[in-house]
């Protein structure tokens, strides 16, 4: 939602990707869809893996990485990497995020 539609259209957005109760809508027929991080990680529950931790990607950077006002110094990126590092794996966090990465050892 961030990335697609925070510039605009936000409730067509919600029409579009939402039931009316925020239940996410699948497009089997695409690419990329939608789920909540439960529903996510139980993707993986028949696999032959062993979890290790689900990671949030890129936070709010891709829906302001284009925007003509974002800027950031070299710095500055250094250190919001190192606090990211820090908070991609916060289950509160993960529903921030427009990827999700799934960590896991085969078995």
């Amino acid at each position: 939602m961030y990335a697609n539609y925070f510039q605009g259209n936000w409730e067509a957005g919600e029409e579009e990707n939402f039931t009316e109760d925020y239940k996410v809508k699948h497009f089997k027929e695409q690419l990329f869809t939608g789920y909540e991080v439960p529903e996510f990680e139980a993707l993986f529950e028949t696999k032959p893996v062993q979890w290790i931790t689900t990671a949030g990607v890129d936070g709010i950077l891709e829906p302001i990485e284009d925007r003509a006002d974002f800027s950031i110094s070299d710095k500055d990126f250094e250190a919001f990497c190192k606090w990211y590092l820090a908070i991609a794996e916060k289950r509160e966090l993960l529903g921030c995020t427009n990827h999700l990465l799934y960590i896991c050892r085969k078995r």
